[in-house]
């Protein structure tokens, strides 16, 4: 940032000040001394610092540093190319589900995804109705939720979606597992997922077993189930 210099030019400038004698300079920390003022704003400055990097390094847009997705507005528009994953390379496979906060799937109520976390082992399914092999799948999905019996809990996050087409969709299919919204794809995104559908298994404390992307049948899911999250059907 540029500032305007207001020096005396070397034809006027002032003489120097002379320097005071030895006698006159006190450094002693006396109380209320200058030395135990410095003092004071150091440890006070330090402190701030320490408080505002803390701040900083617990600070973030949703719970606990993850994103807060946008329930209110369109979704955003459907991208073809993202159906069975559409020829595109998988991305880096975070080691934990992501926290953040979706959207309720009847409103723009906040969900917490770590609320989801401690007490069962998580299926978490990325789905559109724009997706055909979300479509297929959903059927099988719901017959593994009904047997699930507790042991496992599932949760569909509708993904860059119409909210005027999912709930009826879901309402004709007959689907009662826990759904939520991810309107604009942000929490996919957050979870690297690269195409659609996607599905995680996730061990109660947020571990990432296994990403699975394309449809999935009963058996499939089954033998997924027992191999990384250690659950009979």
């Amino acid at each position: 940032m540029s500032t305007s210099d207001n020096r005396p030019s070397p034809d006027h400038a002032a003489p120097p000040a002379p320097a005071p004698e030895a006698a006159d300079v006190d450094t002693s920390p006396t109380p209320g001394g200058g030395s135990g003022r410095t003092l004071l704003i150091g440890i006070v400055a330090v402190v701030a610092l320490g408080v505002a990097a803390f701040a900083l390094a617990a600070g973030g847009d949703g719970a606990d540093g993850g994103p807060t997705v946008a329930c209110g507005g369109p979704p955003a528009e459907a991208d073809p190319a993202l159906v069975d994953g559409g020829g595109l390379a998988p991305q880096a496979e975070p080691d934990v589900l992501p926290p953040a906060q979706l959207c309720a799937f009847a409103d723009d109520t906040p969900v917490d995804v770590e609320a989801w976390l401690g007490a069962e082992p998580l299926v978490i399914n990325f789905w559109a109705t724009w997706c055909a092999p979300c479509v297929a799948e959903m059927p099988d999905f719901q017959d593994v939720h009904e047997a699930s019996d507790g042991r496992f809990r599932l949760i569909g996050i509708n993904t860059q979606d119409s909210p005027a087409l999912a709930p009826p969709f879901v309402e004709d299919l007959g689907i009662t597992y826990d759904l939520v919204r991810d309107p604009r794809g942000e929490y996919f995104n957050a979870t690297n997922g690269f195409g659609m559908p996607t599905t995680l298994f996730v061990s109660p404390d947020g571990d990432i077993r296994y990403r699975h992307t394309g449809p999935l049948t009963v058996d499939a899911m089954a033998a997924l189930l027992a191999e990384h999250l250690d659950v009979q059907l």
